[in-house]
């Protein structure tokens, strides 16, 4: 019985700081965004001209037209270097480098291409994405065309 305790508590105090819900907020003097806790508590500093909500771990940011993504800490996750970003879904967010949209994984690591003119977040098993001439269609999480 001792084990299962210790083995619990433990759990329960990582499912409370994970469900902990962080919100964007807007500063009324400085015009930029942090995160409060649900008790109104700063948590994260405005340092941000934009401040999406956390999905899968993380936040969209961004400061100076840099994008990139934070954790719950407000630790730079993923560099602020991107033109655009979406939330993370399906564990693929969509980002916009030189011009060109892929998809990068929570280290920041490509997993598709950045060949695409526009690209939405994953919602299942595809996403929606639109190449240079105009073509829309559906991918997997391979970059695969699908039907």
């Amino acid at each position: 019985m001792k084990t299962i305790i210790s083995l619990f508590i433990p759990l329960c105090v990582t499912m409370s700081l994970e469900a902990q819900e962080l919100k964007p907020f807007k500063h009324d003097t400085y015009g930029l965004y942090g995160y409060k806790d649900g008790k109104g508590q700063v948590v994260v500093q405005p340092l941000f001209d934009y401040a999406g909500n956390f999905f899968e771990g993380v936040a969209v940011v961004a400061v100076g037209g840099k994008w990139g993504y934070i954790d719950r800490s407000g630790k730079q996750a993923i560099p602020l270097k991107y033109e655009e970003a979406s939330e993370f879904s399906e564990g693929l967010a969509a980002v916009k480098l030189n011009g060109k949209w892929g998809y990068i994984d929570k280290t920041g690591a490509i997993k598709i291409v950045f060949i695409y003119a526009d690209a939405k977040r994953f919602t299942g098993c595809c996403a929606e994405v639109t190449m240079i001439d105009g073509d829309e269609f559906r991918i997997d999480k391979a970059g695969n065309e699908v039907q």
